[in-house]
């Protein structure tokens, strides 16, 4: 019983936007736990398959503008259907663009960021210093002042401590969203 079982029970159609190196594999783990999977980037056909879909996924790793467009358009669609959506961020430091496209998708509420330290440290401090410079509303998230460099508000650490729990501790990075 459990979220596994509901998956393999439901075939829950997942959408996953990511390079296609990475669209085999990560088809292939959808279909081992049960999910069935849709690798479409297509701009023109993103937000229908969003409308069909129970999650999405959406992965930056080999990030051009055409799948950038794509992502946009197919996480707001997620976003105003109240589909749950992944951000995975890969090398969201990288560069000024990749950090930006980023912050860009994040800004459209994901439920889970998924990256390593580097990748959420990256979008934190820059959502921090937007913050700064904004004012204290950004995002429909007010500001909570100072905080040191990486450190999570209490609150968000329960929910990483609790995720954490049930996972087995395996989670790999989370930050509030």
């Amino acid at each position: 019983k459990g979220p596994a079982a509901e998956l393999r029970r439901s075939r829950q159609l997942v959408h996953v936007m990511t390079s296609a190196v990475a669209a085999r594999r990560s088809a292939d783990v959808l279909l081992a736990c049960g999910a069935t999977p849709a690798c479409v980037v297509r701009r023109a056909e993103v937000e229908a398959f969003v409308a069909k879909c129970g999650a999405l996924c959406v992965n930056v790793g080999m990030l051009t503008e055409d799948r950038l467009e794509a992502s946009l358009l197919a996480a707001g669609r997620a976003r105003d259907l109240g589909v749950p959506w992944v951000l995975d961020p890969v090398a969201a430091g990288g560069s000024p663009a990749r950090l930006r496209a980023c912050i860009e998708l994040l800004n459209l509420g994901p439920r889970v960021v998924r990256g390593n330290p580097s990748e959420i440290l990256a979008l934190w401090d820059a959502r921090e210093q937007t913050r700064r410079q904004e004012g204290p509303e950004v995002g429909g998230r007010r500001g909570r002042g100072k905080r040191k460099r990486g450190a999570p508000r209490a609150d968000a650490q329960a929910e990483i401590d609790a995720a954490d729990a049930a996972a087995g501790g395996a989670s790999a990075g989370a930050m509030e969203v």
